[in-house]
């Protein structure tokens, strides 16, 4: 049900870019693909995306427990919608509405130009 939920939105973001920027369109869908992966609980998947300081600093094993931590404090992890895009020097910071069953919050997740994941933070 959730996939199919993130599946919609990004359809719907999808069609009303028409001729939006096509690479923007790419890095909200990865950026979804990642989300999707941490909140399925496949973190070996979802750090592939990431860039190895990255990767080094938030391995899969760190992933998970922030995530189940966060879960077990605010409830099951419910939805998130795409917000904006921000250009920053060389990194696209891309932001997402999310909320947990007991707590609205923030996702954000940071590309590098190679659109590798360099940043992923909750708020």
């Amino acid at each position: 049900m959730k996939k199919a939920i993130m599946t919609v939105a990004t359809l719907t973001l999808m069609a009303g870019c028409g001729n939006g920027n096509e690479e923007e369109v790419n890095l909200i869908q990865s950026a979804e693909g990642f989300i999707n992966q941490v909140v399925e609980g496949e973190y070996e998947a979802a750090v592939e995306k990431f860039d190895e300081r990255t990767r080094e600093s938030l391995p899969a094993e760190q992933l998970e427990i922030v995530w189940n931590e966060l879960e077990d404090t605010y409830g099951t992890f419910v939805h998130y919608e795409y917000e904006e895009t921000i250009q920053e020097q060389d990194l696209e910071i891309l932001r997402f509405a999310g909320s947990f069953e007991e707590v609205e919050t923030m996702l954000t997740v940071t590309f590098n130009e190679e659109e590798e994941i360099v940043g992923f933070l909750i708020q």
